[in-house]
């Protein structure tokens, strides 16, 4: 009997210890995220934006005089094992209980361990669907491939027959490829062709002639990289006639600079500010100040890392800080206003965030309609 209580006895300390543990008290006075991003490597393109979203955002609310938020940033140098690296740091040493995280390499490396940590991982950037699914610790603030290849295949029903489908040869592309099959294929409508490229594949002509070949009136091109670059240049040398569907990558200003004339009359999906429309007075307020600093239109990475830092900090400042109160906030106080409109919340920490199309024209997204 006596070591049965001594059993429940070490029981019930272990799991105070447990509770105590995700309760961290968390000083309000000077809230410190975490941020593994990629700041060097083929991903840098991305992690540079969301950091400058990070940034921006934590100033202002630095300069309200409320409680301050300090960024500890850590480079994944682009890779998943690097990033692994760097997470622990922010989570383990530096004591960081809400950890931004940037792009599918990564977050595909972190969502399984994260809920061995007392920190909650918020995914930003990130299109790759289901990585917070099953998991306490992982949230999303972020655009979802799911939706912005719906988004493209439903435009595409609606107008065209025949499409061709050009993605890039990882997990990404692959969903990508069968969102836009399974929501375009129907009755007299064909998916001509399927094919995948390399991220850093710069020689694409034989996949594009045999795409050619199956006579598409448009090619989806979900994909990002070099690889993606020279498809559309390729595609644009010997068929300018063909219609252009891209993904958010083909949304972003470099990728558009970076394909130059090539990329003239593609149909992407983005966020409203990402071509200059502002849906609200916050909104329009908020393109205002960014247009004074940058002399340009925001793009979704900016955004989103922008909107997920506001949104973070309100949950700690209306909950006890502790990583499962503030995922409860974001979840069960979900609709949240956002620039692109109400975002959603699902149980399982999913972020619904509603999608827009453009057209490139000249190097700028324009609404589709104009």
């Amino acid at each position: 009997m006596k070591k049965l209580l001594i059993g429940l006895a070490l029981l019930a300390l272990v799991v105070l210890v447990a509770v105590f543990a995700n309760r961290r008290e968390v000083n309000k006075d000077e809230v410190v995220f975490g941020a593994a991003l990629a700041l060097t490597g083929p991903q840098a393109d991305f992690g540079l934006k969301v950091k400058a979203g990070l940034d921006m955002a934590a100033e202002e609310i630095n300069a309200k005089g409320s409680a301050k938020v300090r960024i500890v940033y850590e480079d994944t140098l682009s890779n998943a094992k690097d990033g692994l690296t760097a997470y622990n740091k922010l989570s383990d040493i530096d004591g960081a209980k809400y950890i931004f995280g940037s792009g599918s390499y990564l977050a595909n490396a972190i969502a399984p361990l994260a809920d061995s940590k007392d920190s909650l991982f918020v995914v930003v950037g990130t299109s790759l669907p289901k990585i917070t699914e099953g998991r306490d610790n992982v949230v999303r603030y972020s655009y979802t491939v799911d939706i912005s290849a719906k988004v493209v295949a439903e435009y595409a029903a609606e107008n065209l027959n025949k499409v061709a489908v050009l993605y890039v040869e990882e997990e990404y592309g692959q969903i990508a490829n069968d969102i836009f099959k399974q929501t375009f294929e129907s009755g007299e409508k064909e998916i001509t062709f399927s094919g995948s490229f390399q991220v850093k594949e710069t020689e694409v002509r034989t996949l594009v002639t045999k795409c050619l070949a199956s006579e598409p009136e448009a090619i989806f091109i979900p994909g990002y990289g070099p690889g993606m670059v020279a498809v559309i240049r390729q595609i644009r040398s010997v068929a300018p006639e063909v219609i252009l569907l891209g993904d958010v990558a083909l949304a972003n200003q470099s990728i558009i600079e970076a394909t130059g004339e090539a990329a003239n009359g593609s149909i992407v999906p983005a966020m409203p500010l990402d071509g200059g429309v502002a849906i609200t007075d916050k909104a329009k307020s908020f393109l205002t100040k960014y247009q004074e600093s940058y002399e340009n239109d925001p793009d979704m990475w900016f955004v989103g890392a922008y909107e997920a830092v506001h949104l973070l900090h309100l949950a700690v400042e209306n909950t006890d800080a502790s990583t499962n109160s503030v995922r409860e906030y974001l979840i069960d106080g979900s609709p949240h206003e956002s620039f692109s409109g109400p975002v959603e919340y699902t149980a399982s920490g999913e972020s619904l965030i509603p999608m827009t199309l453009f057209k490139v024209l000249n190097g700028k997204l324009l609404p589709i309609d104009e």
